[in-house]
């Protein structure tokens, strides 16, 4: 069993749940969520998009701040700089919407094409996507129907 805040073989991962509060597989306990400026599996990917938008709702960490429904029909998330890109994570208000979402990538305002994607559900109202970039991104753009119950966005690069 390894000490607060740690876990994994040989208890060489840091948990990244609120309160350092994991089990020994890294699963935030006690209903709580990651860290702010962390997401994923075991909390161990770092958000890119953290803080990082015009749309503070959908960078701010924190899945029930959402936009207003009718709000907006697009979300643009600016990076201020060139990252290279694994994959994203959003999260909406409602289930059942987010597949109803489409993602774009952009280099100093020049598309970027993404390659071999691929959507997973996670749960009814969180989606993963993955693919390949042909170069670096500096920003995100979310369009669809489901922008309107948007929640999070996160990025790992």
């Amino acid at each position: 069993i390894c000490e607060k805040g740690w876990f994994g073989l040989n208890c060489k991962l840091k948990c990244r749940c609120q309160n350092y509060s994991c089990n020994n597989e890294g699963r935030c306990t006690n209903s709580l969520t990651c860290q702010r400026g962390w997401f994923g599996p075991s909390c161990q990917y770092v958000d890119l998009a953290f803080n990082m938008s015009d749309n503070p709702l959908v960078t701010d960490g924190n899945d029930s701040t959402c936009l207003t429904p009718g709000s907006t029909s697009n979300v643009t998330l600016n990076m201020f700089t060139a990252w290279p890109f694994t994959w994203l994570r959003v999260h909406v208000k409602i289930e059942n919407v987010v597949n109803n979402l489409s993602v774009g990538f952009m280099n100093n305002s020049v598309p970027v094409a993404c390659t071999n994607l691929k959507a997973y559900e996670v749960d009814d109202k969180t989606m993963d996507v993955h693919c390949n970039l042909t170069k670096t991104f500096d920003e995100v753009v979310l369009v669809g129907d489901a922008i309107q119950y948007l929640c999070s966005v996160y990025i790992s690069g």
